[in-house]
Formats: C-alpha cells, sequence, structure tokens
C-alpha cells in the first residue's frame, strides 16, 4: 500500500434521523413496560407481548446500527477507497481510472434527495453531513462526489499529491 494523503473518518450524526429514532425507541419501551412488565394492555385491542418486544428491541437494534454507521474516506498515492456503515461495500477506486479530482460545494437535498449513499441520474454520492465534497470523475464517465468535512485538507492533499488529475 501506497502513502495516505488524505483520512477522514465522519460519524453519521443526523439530528433529523436521530430524533424520530429515539421517540421510537422510547415509546415502544414505554409501550411494552406497561404491557409487559406491568400487565395493563394498551388499547382496545392489544398487540401480543412477543410483538410488542420485537419492535422495542429491533428499535434498539436499528437506532445502535444507524448511529454507529461511518463515512470512511481514504486518498492513497495510489487509490481512493470510500466506505460506509454496515450496508454499503468498500469502493476502491485505483487512480489509474481517475480522470479528474475537485472539491466542490453540494446541496444533498437538492441533488441527491438526502444523505448516505445516493444517486442521481449522473452521480453516486456518499455523505453523511455537510456541503463541500471530493468530486471525482473516472475515465469512464461515471462521477463519484463523497462528503468532507475537510475540504481544505482534501484539496491540500489532491493539490500536492495528484495535480494531474485536477480539471482547470
Amino acid at each position: 500500500m501506497k502513502k495516505v494523503l488524505f483520512e477522514e473518518s465522519q460519524k453519521n450524526v443526523q439530528i433529523l434521523a436521530v430524533v424520530p429514532a429515539v421517540i421510537t425507541t422510547i415509546l415502544f419501551g414505554v409501550l411494552s413496560f406497561l404491557q409487559v412488565l406491568l400487565h395493563k394492555p394498551v388499547g382496545n385491542n392489544p398487540a401480543p407481548d412477543w410483538l410488542l418486544l420485537v419492535f422495542f428491541f429491533g428499535s434498539i437494534i436499528g437506532f445502535i446500527v444507524f448511529s454507529s454507521q461511518k463515512l470512511k474516506t481514504q486518498i492513497r498515492e495510489d487509490e481512493i477507497t470510500v466506505s460506509f456503515g454496515f450496508f454499503a461495500r468498500k469502493k476502491v477506486i485505483n487512480i489509474s481510472e481517475v480522470k479528474s479530482i475537485s472539491i466542490r460545494k453540494y446541496d444533498a437535498i437538492k441533488e441527491f434527495l438526502g444523505w448516505g449513499v445516493r444517486f442521481n441520474l449522473s452521480e453516486r454520492c456518499y455523505t453523511v453531513a455537510g456541503s463541500d465534497g471530493i468530486e471525482i470523475e473516472l475515465v469512464n464517465g461515471k462521477r463519484i462526489l463523497v462528503g468532507t468535512q475537510k475540504p481544505l485538507d482534501a484539496d491540500l492533499a489532491i493539490l500536492n499529491y495528484l495535480p494531474n488529475k485536477i480539471i482547470a
């Protein structure tokens, strides 16, 4: 493996997603407590105890999985790697496949309808927050945008080590 030029790890901390997940977990926790432990049926037609417990523990597991996801970006002399969470495969891009690389501003909502691993008509995007991204155009015409909270560090690495990949 070659020298690491840029490295970043971003935690997934989207408040708009965390708040509903916490509320859901608390709700199923209270309902489970009332019905299973206090033996007070919830509603006119209560759900079976096992179902409440499945939803409660499922929401806890979902919250843990969601909140522990990280976007990891690494630019090396020979490759760029991007990984996001448990379910997205690690993307490895050989530098020889890169036509151009640059830093650009973007709007996750307008361009990709949110955060995470996203697609639009012309580009794949990996993002958790912010509006700065590393845009990579491949020689095959595909484009990949990787969100970054360190645009200046990424730009410096690109300028110093990959100057032949910069577009004017």
